[in-house]
């Protein structure tokens, strides 16, 4: 795994009918993620982790977002 700086924007929450998820979390995020660092990962997979990060961090999962920001020198920056 490696760690991602995230920022989404325009996030839609899983089972958020009355729009309470978004209110309460809101709708735009900064966080890091853990990402798998293998050969052949696909946009779906970077999708699921990122979903999987946010809900870990909130406990709430996201439907969509738009991403604004993906940066994978997090390591080398804190180094």
């Amino acid at each position: 795994m490696i760690q991602v700086y995230i920022e989404i924007t325009n996030i839609v929450w899983e089972d958020d009918q009355d729009g309470s998820i978004a209110y309460e979390q809101g709708t735009n995020r900064s966080f890091v993620a853990d990402i798998p660092d293998r050969d052949g990962l696909t946009s779906q997979d970077i999708d699921e982790a990122i979903a999987d990060s946010l809900e870990h961090h909130t406990g709430f999962r996201p439907k969509s977002w738009v991403l604004y920001c993906f940066d994978d020198t997090l390591e080398t920056a804190w180094a």
